[in-house]
């Protein structure tokens, strides 16, 4: 009975030995845990000072004032379309989304398709990325005008260079692709003395050699999407002493009256410029 009273005894010493010794560890390690965390948060908070300071809102306030400038102020967008936008009934605004024109109000979507494009080619112009086209030219960009070409309600840009001394000049066209919703090139046009437009045949009006007593006359080409067509042309031929006149058209050529060719010519008339 004695020893074994003496070994629970020493059993429970032992025991209460090793709960001591491992709360003692666990709460070492508590305390440790409590440091370590300490250090973290005091890491952190350094970082955090350093990232939120006055660096960063320069960096970003700087970032901000960039990338305005450089898309030429597109936050004008915002007010001018984005706020009637997110307040217009919802055919409305599902009439923004459409494309080609299709939709329920198929006028209105037109006039969208138009101020979109509008608003590309000022964009274009702001940037001066138009120069990309430029870098072979005898003279400098000069003016630009906007003329619904193909009269679909989408405007056309067209930027002029100046003429190079000897009645020669660049114009570049470019047109608004529906499908894309992009500006696309047309193209890179050289001719001689000024585009003209005939409203009548829905064309822009010109000629690429220069005209003389002996022989001359002018294209009338029309746009089909992004595509310049030479629809035909009308000129005149005197290399043989007597004036005749002629249309071109579909690979053939045939003679018309003085009173018919200047019938074509009567009716064009000059495109508007602006300076850039």
């Amino acid at each position: 009975m004695l020893r074994e009273n003496i070994m629970r005894h020493t059993v429970c010493q032992l025991a209460t030995v090793g709960i001591a010794y491992a709360l003692s560890v666990i709460n070492g390690r508590k305390q440790e845990g409590l440091e370590m965390y300490k250090q973290i948060c005091d890491a952190v908070e350094s970082v955090q000072g350093v990232v939120w300071g006055w660096g960063m809102i320069v960096l970003l306030l700087g970032t901000h004032l960039f990338l305005t400038i450089r898309t030429g102020f597109i936050q004008r967008k915002t007010i001018t379309k984005g706020i009637p936008l997110s307040v217009a009934k919802e055919d409305e605004a599902d009439g923004e989304d459409a494309k080609d024109g299709q939709g329920a109000d198929g006028s209105k979507n037109a006039e969208e398709q138009a101020e979109a494009a509008e608003d590309a080619y000022s964009d274009m112009l702001d940037s001066g990325d138009y120069s990309a086209y430029t870098s072979e030219w005898m003279a400098q960009a000069e003016s630009y005008s906007i003329l619904d070409i193909d009269q679909d309600k989408i405007p056309e840009l067209m930027v002029h260079s100046a003429n190079d001394g000897f009645g020669w000049s660049n114009t570049l066209l470019f047109a608004y692709d529906r499908d894309s919703q992009e500006i696309k090139l047309v193209e890179d046009i050289y001719h001689y003395a000024d585009i003209r437009y005939s409203d009548k045949h829905k064309a822009i009006v010109y000629s690429d050699v220069r005209s003389t007593q002996m022989y001359g006359g002018q294209g009338f080409f029309t746009l089909d999407g992004t595509t310049l067509t030479a629809a035909f042309s009308v000129g005149w031929d005197n290399t043989s002493g007597v004036e005749n006149y002629f249309i071109y058209e579909n690979g053939s050529q045939k003679e018309i009256s003085e009173s018919e060719s200047d019938a074509y010519y009567s009716e064009l008339t000059e495109i508007e410029r602006t300076e850039l």
